[in-house]
């Protein structure tokens, strides 16, 4: 074949896997019309106050516009006629794009027993045709045909077994079968190779369904991974966060003794954290609060006056939260772990000073947070009810510790009941993958 050929057949290739991305991403922005929290939930404010909740994984942005461009000049550029195969490709979309659930499944079924990785037409039709059935089958039917292709074609599975196992393992957790959300994390967890977005809603679910063995098989995978990785700089600090929490767990089973405090250095200087005086004092001093050795009576004063040392204070009291809700709520160390990540998280997020939030979390900071979750191209749906859970939690405690007053803790109460309610009728028809939360909504 010419090099013009080659050429031309790339950029066929091209245009057209730009033109079903576009078609990809209209049909999930007509699915999800009209369920944002924003249009569900009253705004105290006609506007939100802060922009959602933009923070990626990998450096990426939406390049709707750029692809419609690329689209648009791949189209007016002149070429010769397909090659055959290619055109019969081509015919092979047209047809499939038309075709309904079943008849798009057994279409894909059919060119998986004939394509081989070897052929060009492998990947003009993969894995874009497991994609595009999700939005025609049920979770169900669809979650089936990706265990057959786990199975029966291992090959096509990894080219986006990212993708692949995290509707598996939210289906899974709709359906309780939690030892399949085990197995298929962990046999993702062997084929890791690149961290993308969907590692992270993955990440959180399972550490918030208290899945310790997967959590640790993937988080263990991803270290590994991290020196290539395109990730943000906040992305790597969430998963060597994760990646230590092992090595807490280790301590405090130990007795969080000065020796054992050690291991917990000697650990994160493994992870390539860094370990100077500050790093290693910030460590003990965790240590010593999810210990209950630390007998620190905080003060509204010391998480307040705005000074650096507030917000360290704050990240403590983070830590004591996490504690407690092992001891006083019976939460699993994972669970706690996680819910105290979304707390302090979310406190960064709503970008409200801490001394207001004392006096009562209201809808009109906490609401636009929560909304940000429920941006179309979101994959942090699961964050919204999961950061309601550990907001209301977390007033108990901060009322435990007389650092919310009595009316503004049953204001906080109320404020997270209603959106509790408000966010599982956003979230409707996804509410089965996220229904184990409710355990915790009553704990």
């Amino acid at each position: 074949m010419s090099v013009r050929k080659k050429q031309e057949r790339k950029q066929r290739q091209t245009r057209n896997r730009k033109q079903r991305e576009l078609a990809r991403r209209e049909e999930r922005k007509a699915h999800t019309a009209g369920s944002s929290l924003g249009e569900k939930l009253r705004f105290d404010d006609p506007e939100p106050l802060i922009a959602a909740d933009k923070r990626e994984p990998v450096e990426q942005q939406d390049d709707t516009n750029e692809l419609l461009e690329e689209t648009s000049e791949l189209d007016t550029e002149p070429s010769e006629p397909a090659e055959p195969e290619e055109a019969g490709c081509e015919l092979w979309w047209d047809k499939f794009s038309n075709a309904n659930g079943p008849q798009r499944l057994e279409m894909a079924r059919e060119k998986l027993k004939t394509v081989s990785a070897d052929d060009d037409a492998y990947e003009q039709l993969f894995p874009e045709a497991i994609y595009e059935l999700e939005s025609k089958l049920s979770r169900e039917q669809y979650v089936a045909f990706l265990e057959e292709v786990r199975e029966t074609r291992p090959d096509v599975f990894s080219m986006s077994a990212d993708w692949n196992t995290r509707a598996m393992v939210f289906e899974y957790l709709a359906q309780e079968r939690l030892h399949d959300v085990d197995r298929a994390v962990i046999v993702f967890a062997e084929q890791l190779k690149d961290i993308g977005s969907p590692f992270f809603s993955l990440m959180s679910a399972i550490r918030l369904a208290g899945r310790v063995k997967a959590a640790q098989a993937l988080i263990e995978a991803a270290v590994k991974q991290l020196e290539n990785s395109s990730l943000t700089e906040w992305a790597v600090d969430e998963i060597l966060e994760w990646a230590m929490f092992a090595h807490y767990q280790r301590c405090m089973a130990a007795g969080a003794t000065d020796k054992e405090i050690e291991t917990v250095h000697a650990a994160a200087r493994d992870l390539g954290i860094k370990d100077s005086e500050q790093y290693q004092t910030n460590r003990r001093d965790f240590v010593l609060h999810l210990s209950g050795q630390s007998s620190k009576q905080w003060t509204k004063d010391e998480l307040t006056n705005g000074k650096p040392k507030a917000f360290r204070n704050i990240y403590l009291l983070g830590v004591d939260y996490e504690r407690w809700l092992c001891n006083e709520r019976d939460f699993e160390p994972i669970v706690a772990n996680e819910l105290r990540h979304l707390v302090i998280t979310a406190i960064d997020g709503i970008e409200c000073p801490f001394d207001v939030l004392l006096v009562g979390l209201t809808r009109r900071h906490f609401e636009p947070y929560l909304a940000g979750k429920f941006d179309f191209m979101s994959l942090n749906r699961i964050q919204a009810p999961a950061t309601i859970v550990a907001m209301k939690h977390y007033y108990d405690f901060l009322k435990e510790l007389e650092l919310v007053k009595s009316g503004d803790w049953h204001k906080s109460q109320s404020i997270c009941d209603a959106l509790w309610k408000e966010v599982r009728r956003s979230l409707e028809e996804e509410w089965p993958c996220f229904r184990f939360l409710d355990q915790y909504i009553a704990n």
